[in-house]
């Protein structure tokens, strides 16, 4: 359960800063904000999915050797976390240093091309 709390509080924080920063820049729609918010419900759906799992292998006796909630809570914590500083840095181009440093960081050293991948 505190893998949806906290993965539900970055989701909040994400589309906050996403709306600041489509306000910031001029880009603010409803059919975005649509779009983002069925991705961000998808997420959840993903954490609530991981733990029916967990929850179905216990009462089957089944054993593995990762806790998907884990792995999945995981995951959309480091990609909202990557998704609020990449907003963040949109509005404040005095933190960008920083911001870049920390994203390469979480994302394991690995820059993209600088494309956004559906966030």
């Amino acid at each position: 359960m505190p893998y949806v709390i906290v993965c539900f509080a970055l989701i909040l924080m994400d589309i906050a800063t996403g709306i600041m920063k489509a306000v910031y820049v001029g880009d603010f729609s409803s059919r975005g904000l649509r779009q983002g918010g069925l991705r961000k419900l998808s997420e959840l759906v993903l954490v609530i999915l991981g733990m029916g799992l967990e929850y179905v292998q216990t009462v089957w006796g089944i054993e593995t050797p990762f806790p998907a909630t884990s792995i999945i809570g995981a995951y959309i914590v480091i990609m909202e976390i990557v998704s609020i500083l990449e907003n963040v840095g949109a509005m404040n181009k005095n933190l960008l240093c920083l911001i870049e440093s920390i994203k390469k960081v979480l994302k394991g050293g690995n820059e993209s091309n600088g494309a956004d991948k559906g966030r």
